[in-house]
């Protein structure tokens, strides 16, 4: 099951003994960042926002800023508002889109919209037009319905402020993974370490430094042979320090994409614990090869 964003927790029933009839695995998946955006207000720590897709990150650093509540986000919510240089809470709907919500809080000079979600979870939205590579000139963010509504009736108070923390770049990324054969253990917490972990130092080098892209590493269960993920968007130029679990049932694979310019995909691999490596993206090419993450080219007839 691949939940992304959609769910806060799963749950597992241990099992009292290993499995002897049958045959079953169970994997638990992580990739972990520096949080992206970051809201605080004097009372509360919203720790479920998500940064949205298409929009201008904030400069890297903490703000204070002043807190409106702006109702649906349609235009005529800001008609008697002074949102100007402060963050605007909006709720999602469906008479106003993600974009027109956009607008309205850039015409009405708002430095950051915080979308209050209308379904369960939180979910990646775009709020640029449709395959657009130009983000529009907002930070956006978007909270679940739980934790948004409760900024709500904080941004209603008089003299209303949030602290806002920025990281348009995480300098590093977990990717780890844990599987369990035929068996469901109580305790299932693992310590990363250098028992367990290993360090790989990437490069992105994005041919168009305003391109923007993105990134993933697929984990490769030892039961399945298709990869399991889907690609994030992440920024494709500068440097990151990856660590990745090692051992255990799977293996990995690296793609990553420029916008309209360049998709690579890298080999399975698997890692040795406390080792360190590097990987370089969208560098000039110097041996061409087939690797193993794609079914190799055929050819029917005249077609290759």
């Amino acid at each position: 099951m691949e939940t992304q964003t959609n769910y806060d927790s799963l749950w597992a029933q241990p099992t009292t003994h290993k499995v002897t009839h049958g045959d079953f695995y169970l994997a638990a998946r992580w990739r972990k960042e520096q949080p992206a955006l970051a809201v605080a207000t004097k009372t509360t720590d919203f720790t479920d926002v998500l940064r949205q897709n298409g929009v201008t990150p904030l400069p890297k650093g903490s703000a204070k800023l002043p807190l409106v509540f702006a109702g649906q986000g349609a235009s005529t919510d800001y008609a008697h508002l002074d949102a100007h240089g402060k963050a605007v809470v909006v709720r999602r709907n469906d008479d106003v889109s993600d974009m027109d919500q956009a607008a309205a809080a850039i015409a009405a000079g708002a430095k950051l919209m915080l979308v209050v979600n209308n379904v369960d979870g939180r979910g990646f939205r775009s709020y640029n037009k449709p395959f657009s590579s130009t983000p529009v000139r907002l930070d956006v963010g978007l909270l679940s319905t739980d934790e948004g509504e409760k900024l709500v009736r904080q941004a209603q108070a008089r003299g209303a402020s949030v602290t806002v923390g920025s990281a348009p770049v995480s300098p590093y990324v977990y990717d780890l993974d844990r599987t369990w054969h035929n068996e469901i253990p109580s305790h299932m917490v693992v310590q990363g370490s250098s028992k367990n972990l290993a360090r790989v130092d990437e490069t992105f080098d994005s041919p168009a430094p305003g391109s923007t892209g993105g990134e993933f590493r697929f984990d490769w269960p030892t039961y399945n042979n298709w990869a399991i993920g889907e690609m994030m968007p992440e920024p494709v130029r500068g440097k990151r320090t990856d660590w990745v679990s090692t051992g255990g049932f799977n293996s990995w694979s690296q793609s990553a994409y420029a916008d309209g310019l360049v998709f690579e995909a890298g080999p399975k691999t698997s890692y040795r614990a406390g080792s360190t490596q590097s990987e370089e993206w969208f560098k000039p090419i110097e041996r061409p090869y087939l690797n193993d993450v794609y079914s190799m080219p055929t050819r029917k007839g005249d077609h290759l």
